[in-house]
């Protein structure tokens, strides 16, 4: 008899415990195929939503710096500041607490200090022009209000140069 004969027949006498065997075999090398994919597909899945919340944060961080910068603009070009430029900046700075760092915080507080300072110091000049009043104070008061969007001015510049690490892309890369 043949080497192939008899290895056929050793199968056909213990069929009954090698066929679940080899079935076992077969799911389990199937199994592992098959966690290999859904292990890279979570992987991508993990990459994508991570890219997606970078997105997102970007555009949320640069609707609220646009908003400020818009602000700013306004106030500095029309040289004086309402009641309005100043809930306005309340509200458009409401977020800055959680999309950026100490550094942007302190800035807006020292942007919202100087808007306040430069309202108040508007206040005062009106009053003064309103009742005709030319001494040293109102010479003063104009002075304080050149220096003040002087401040806002540099704050306006620092406040630039502190998000661009916060909107810029140069430290990230999609994988």
């Amino acid at each position: 008899m043949c080497m192939c004969a008899k290895i056929f027949d050793y199968l056909k006498e213990n069929v009954n415990w090698i066929s679940p065997l080899l079935i076992t075999i077969i799911f389990s090398i199937i199994n592992t195929i098959i966690a290999f994919f859904n292990y890279k597909n979570a992987k991508e899945q993990q990459k994508l939503q991570n890219n997606s919340f970078c997105f997102h944060l970007y555009d949320k961080r640069l609707k609220a710096y646009e908003s400020i910068k818009e602000i700013l603009a306004d106030v500095i070009s029309n040289g004086s500041v309402k009641t309005e430029d100043i809930n306005n900046f309340l509200s458009k700075t409401k977020e800055v607490n959680f999309l950026f760092g100490d550094d942007i915080k302190e800035t807006c507080s020292t942007i919202y200090e100087l808007i306040i300072n430069i309202h108040t110091n508007n206040k005062k000049i009106e009053y003064n022009m309103k009742h005709n009043i030319k001494d040293n104070t109102h010479n003063l008061l104009c002075n304080r209000e050149i220096e003040l969007f002087k401040s806002l001015t540099e704050c306006s510049d620092a406040l630039t140069e502190h998000i661009n690490k916060y909107i810029s892309f140069a430290k990230y890369t999609i994988n």
